[in-house]
């Protein structure tokens, strides 16, 4: 059974991630726009819903590690290679346009088998899609979790979270200086397992009151923006992983307690959310890119106007490559990942 607040909190995250990356365009019109690093907690909050989606889908259910990585493979895969082969024509075609980008062979290598490698001009861990780091980590997850799917449920929290904290620890301590070493112990794998731990506590009945959740999740959110100046790498899972957590556990907390509205258009964001998340960035430097030219951001009008705009267009562009891109590609993979029956002896 589908979570609405899930899908609510999923659009509302896509949605904060595209508005932080509109503000960072106002730099470029010379115009100073607020602090809203705290917007990027939106992929905070998908880490968080990823770990309760993997745990509250497989729980109790008889799902082979192999099953388990085809499922994800169909959902993160076929959309995620095709946005990733569309950056690369253009990186060949007309590279001027990608402004931000170059061609790599081994950066592209790596991008699209979920690697962290350096960007070849940011000094980010970046793949060619950049918001697709978060994948790197969705999928790192998703190999520890198929792994911990030969073990019965209890020992399968447990290993989750030797692997999860103690992958953290290491870093903590040996504080590593390679890509991989940096990458794979940072603090947001904590977030994948605030998610599972939610998702235990609600499976068992552990929900907070209604009188409670609302709140919790009013404050956690409204919390954001004053820990912004506190949260870095290595305490992202602290400043940003709780909160998010807690607006995790309070909405589905709320919503197991009491029955919430069906709002179509915001689970048509929440469904979109993936492909919104990956293609906003050509929304938002399209957007850029014409705002500058036709009117640019001399005051605050016009910069509440662009990010308005911005936000607009993005979601279209998120929306349109929802329904004509991931949903064809998914029917179309779908069969592929199916397991082909064996053949009857005559």
């Amino acid at each position: 059974m589908r979570i609405l607040s899930i899908q609510y909190i999923r659009a509302l995250a896509a949605l904060m991630v595209v508005i932080f990356h509109l503000i960072l365009q106002l730099d470029k019109m010379n115009f100073r726009g607020p602090h809203s690093e705290w917007l990027s907690s939106g992929v905070d909050l998908f880490f968080v819903v990823s770990g309760f989606i993997m745990w509250w889908t497989t729980d109790n259910r008889d799902m082979t590690p192999t099953q388990f990585l085809q499922r994800r493979i169909h959902r993160i895969v076929p959309i995620y290679w095709a946005i990733s082969s569309f950056y690369v024509f253009i990186l060949l075609v007309s590279p001027g346009l990608m402004q931000s980008g170059a061609l790599d062979f081994r950066h592209v290598v790596a991008s699209f088998f979920f690697l962290p490698y350096p960007h070849p001009v940011s000094d980010q861990i970046w793949p060619l899609v950049p918001p697709g780091w978060t994948l790197n980590y969705e999928m790192f997850f998703y190999v520890i979790f198929a792994i911990s799917l030969c073990l019965p449920q209890g020992p399968r929290l447990a290993s989750l979270c030797a692997i999860l904290v103690g992958l953290v620890a290491i870093g903590s301590v040996l504080d590593p200086s390679s890509v991989p070493g940096q990458f794979y112990t940072s603090s947001v794998l904590l977030e994948f397992l605030y998610g599972v731990l939610i998702a235990i506590l609600i499976g068992r009945g552990i929900t907070m009151p209604v009188g409670l959740a609302l709140p919790v999740m009013v404050l956690a959110f409204a919390s954001l923006p004053l820990l912004q100046g506190l949260a870095t790498e290595d305490t992202r899972a602290l400043w940003y992983g709780v909160p998010s957590a807690l607006i995790v556990a309070a909405a589905v907390s709320f919503e197991r307690r009491r029955q919430i509205p069906r709002h179509p258009g915001l689970l048509l964001l929440g469904n979109a959310s993936y492909s919104l998340y990956l293609s906003h960035p050509i929304g938002v430097s399209v957007s850029g890119q014409i705002w500058r030219r036709l009117f640019g951001a001399s005051d605050w009008v016009s910069a509440s106007a662009f990010v308005v705009c911005g936000t607009l267009a993005a979601t279209v562009v998120g929306l349109a490559c929802y329904r004509w891109v991931e949903v064809p590609l998914g029917r179309a993979f779908k069969p592929l990942l199916r397991p082909q029956p064996r053949p009857t002896s005559v």
